[in-house]
């Protein structure tokens, strides 16, 4: 008797005792001989799941006073800019890039916005108004929130999120753990003032800010994100946020 011929035999010498064991306490708790064939196996019945605590939310005011502060700030700056563009004597220079900012633009000058659209939000709402996204541009808005979203050549697109839902909950010592997390994000837009997180996922590339009492998203995708470096570098996607356009400048005004 070879020594794989005895190790199977014990091997299947201690599945048939395991197997007995189960038949024979399945059996007894079903109240049928251990022998019976057809047995119903009730499984056992979990625990009840916790409701889930309810998130409280409220709507964070809007310095809307920031927000026309910024954008006469960057009138400024494009001023600055053209007078010194005019002054210029070198033709071969080539010309600079505009100055990073916040800049008012009417909805009347998009095309595919829907200026009721823009009209139902009460957040600042930002688009990336370029060449490229000009042509495609379009708003979804409710009051508390919008999308703005636009087409990219090559498949690609962007989208914009922004809310002014802020979740409402934790002690002080939480608050102030927040705080000590966002005071740690030292890389800042220039053009807003305001720090930023960048991080990337399957479909393209995130960048997170807020300013003004609001929260944004902003997301480039792209059909081959490794590929395309609009979305596996940094650059482009801080040249839209750099240069927002506000749609309604307008709404603050009062407040």
């Amino acid at each position: 008797m070879t020594r794989q011929y005895v190790w199977r035999r014990a091997a299947l010498a201690a599945l048939m005792t395991i197997g007995a064991a189960v038949t024979t306490a399945s059996a007894q708790e079903a109240g049928a001989a251990p022998d019976e064939r057809a047995r119903v196996i009730t499984p056992t019945r979990s625990a009840p799941r916790l409701a889930r605590p309810a998130i409280e939310k409220s709507a964070a005011p809007i310095d809307w006073q920031a927000v026309r502060d910024l954008i006469r700030e960057t009138r400024e700056r494009d001023q600055a800019f053209q007078r010194q563009a005019q002054t210029s004597t070198t033709a071969a220079r080539p010309p600079a890039p505009r100055p990073d900012g916040l800049r008012a633009l009417s909805p009347r000058q998009l095309g595919r916005v829907d200026l009721r659209e823009v009209a139902q939000t009460r957040v600042p709402l930002l688009a990336p108004v370029t060449s490229e996204t000009t042509p495609t541009l379009r708003v979804a808005a409710r009051e508390n929130a919008f999308t703005a979203l636009a087409d990219l050549p090559g498949g690609a697109s962007v989208e914009i999120l922004g809310t002014r839902m802020r979740v409402v909950g934790g002690g002080a010592d939480a608050v102030k753990m927040r705080q000590a997390q966002r005071r740690r994000f030292q890389a800042r837009l220039a053009g807003l003032d305001a720090p930023y997180v960048i991080s990337r996922h399957e479909e393209g590339v995130d960048l997170s800010f807020s300013k003004f009492g609001a929260a944004y998203l902003v997301t480039i995708y792209c059909p081959k994100p490794d590929d395309d470096e609009r979305c596996s570098k940094n650059d482009y996607v801080l040249s839209l946020v750099q240069n927002l356009s506000i749609l309604n400048e307008s709404e603050g005004d009062g407040q």
